[in-house]
């Protein structure tokens, strides 16, 4: 091999060297630090925005890429759905909620109207998808919007939905406010094969000009899940994390946060909401103080004790909440629940609450008490939380 030939070799050599380097730090980029993305929308065109003529007003909506005109296929003599876009002056009150464009279709029993679109790909039997989409309508007829929905066919349908009495797979009533886009949403399990969507209202028809907008439809499978765990125990001073791991689209705990994870520090019941798109996936969790002990907290200066939790379910186990100590006195408790209502007073420190007011049992849940005592010369005044589990 001749010199010039070798440095040629040599070259071609570091280059796919630093090409396949490129690749794996790419990769490693891809697993350590890319943010959770959801599966692919089946829908080509989502919010359609790709169209093969530039409408100079109104539009059929056999403008925008890959939708068809439902109402156009099965009653011709009849208006059909429309392509909008900003700045439009039929019939539009509302920006696009997506881009520049949306759909627009008529409601009313005498000529409603429906779009089509064909999947990327069939739907898998067995799969759970998340639908979703956004609605809006014009703003000159006030009475309650009908109900939005999809439905699924593994053909085209050469039929319109409401005059056929074809019922939606997914549906939810319609928005109220017409200044507004409301997403409209529900899962569906697959039979295998759907490969056609038609969007429109399927039922609650109006009897007046109802128009109707949509916009940024998506349907995808939820491939994601959630665990905490088997419910257990959660004793005084101890903290437990709860994760619903970090491929979700958003959070919501019951706690009101919106992290992937929570610590908590209180026995209760815990769920959690991890959403796929608009779809949740939902787990709950039971921390009790069962075997814990009956934990005891100090109060003041090591005089008085309390316990932070019980449990009166009449096993002979923590069936009673109240205070315990020595040389105490003016001894005064309170227990309220979360409306400031009084459940419980005793002036006596050996009068214990057995979980009920008046003779009713009182739900599981954390209540309020506020303590008075004496100790010797010096007075305390205080107030804490007691966790009731049955």
């Amino acid at each position: 091999m001749n010199f010039e030939l070798k440095k040629a070799t040599n070259r071609l050599l570091l280059v796919s060297i630093r090409q396949m380097m490129n690749s794996f730090f790419r990769l490693l980029f891809l697993l350590f630090f890319a943010t959770p993305v959801l599966a692919q929308n089946l829908v080509p065109n989502p919010s359609f925005e790709v169209i093969s003529s530039y409408p100079t007003g109104s539009s059929l909506l056999s403008c925008a890429d890959d939708w068809k005109n439902n109402t156009y296929l099965t009653n011709p003599a009849m208006n059909s759905a429309d392509l909008q876009f900003n700045g439009s002056t039929f019939f539009t009150s509302i920006n696009a909620y997506d881009g520049i464009r949306f759909a627009a279709m008529d409601c009313e029993v005498s000529n409603p109207e429906y779009i089509q679109v064909k999947f990327t790909a069939p739907m898998v039997a067995g799969l759970t998808y998340c639908v979703s989409f956004y609605s809006s309508f014009y703003d000159r007829f006030t009475v309650a919007a009908p109900f939005m929905g999809a439905y699924f066919s593994a053909s085209q349908l050469t039929v319109n939905p409401y005059t056929a009495g074809i019922a939606a797979s997914v549906e939810q009533p319609g928005p109220t406010d017409p200044t507004v886009w409301t997403q409209i949403s529900g899962t569906y399990v697959a039979t295998g094969g759907e490969q056609y969507m038609t969007l429109g209202c399927f039922r609650g028809n109006l009897h007046l000009f109802s128009y109707m907008y949509i916009d940024m439809v998506d349907v995808h499978p939820i491939t994601i899940s959630v665990d905490l765990g088997a419910d257990q125990s959660l004793c005084a001073g101890e903290q437990l994390t709860l994760d619903a791991g970090t491929n979700g689209s958003s959070y919501l705990w019951s706690t009101g946060a919106t992290a992937s994870s929570i610590t908590v520090s209180t026995p209760g019941t815990y769920w959690v909401q991890k959403y796929s798109g608009a779809c949740p996936v939902t787990d709950t969790i039971e921390l009790s103080s069962t075997g814990c002990n009956n934990p005891v907290i100090p109060v003041a200066d090591g005089e008085l004790y309390i316990p932070n939790s019980f449990s009166p379910n009449g096993d002979g186990i923590n069936d009673l909440f109240g205070a315990k100590g020595e040389s105490i006195s003016n001894f005064e408790i309170n227990i309220f629940n979360r409306w400031g209502e009084k459940l419980f007073t005793s002036h006596s420190i050996s009068d214990q609450w057995d979980g009920r007011f008046g003779k009713q049992t009182v739900p599981e849940g954390v209540y309020v008490y506020t303590l008075s005592y004496q100790n010797g010369s010096r007075k305390h005044n205080v107030t804490g939380h007691i966790v009731l589990l049955r």
